[in-house]
């Protein structure tokens, strides 16, 4: 069975110019690897227009975009450390927030989204976990400690 990082969909330092730029950056690696169909660009960068996802966690803004399940493949998480930080809204409210992680999600079941989102809030409450991403050097290292805390 493939796992929730099984193709590596994980950029370091991911140079983008807007929110937007980002998710397309990242979300066009999910489309192009067969996890999610073509409309899956669209939707997302359309419900993060609607429904924003930036958190604002205290140490690192966050971002979790995702759209319904019918626009996906696969299940994968794509994740993204940003070079500089892009503002996203904050979900809720629509304030800005300066983003410094994105995860994506793929999900195929509805139901998953939300116990994923459970975990990425324990993730984002974890501030040992958190300077881990800010400083891997490599891919295998995010994925060592995002496995840590459940996501695989």
């Amino acid at each position: 069975m493939e796992t929730l990082l099984g193709k590596q969909i994980i950029e370091l330092d991911l140079d983008a110019t807007s929110n937007y730029d980002a998710i397309k950056k990242i979300s066009k690696q999910l489309v192009d690897n067969g996890l999610a169909k073509n409309s899956f660009q669209e939707a997302i960068l359309n419900r993060e227009m609607n429904f924003p996802t930036g958190l604002d966690t205290g140490s690192y803004g966050v971002a979790i975009p995702h759209t319904d399940s019918v626009h996906v493949v696969e299940d994968q998480i794509a994740f993204a450390r940003l070079k500089n930080p892009i503002v996203f809204k904050q979900m809720g409210d629509g304030t800005n927030v300066n983003v410094k992680f994105v995860f994506i999600l793929a999900l195929k079941e509805a139901h998953s989204q939300l116990s994923m989102l459970q975990t990425l809030m324990n993730l984002f409450q974890n501030s040992t976990a958190m300077t881990l991403l800010l400083k891997a050097e490599n891919i295998q290292q995010v994925i060592d400690v995002l496995s840590k805390e459940g996501i695989n």
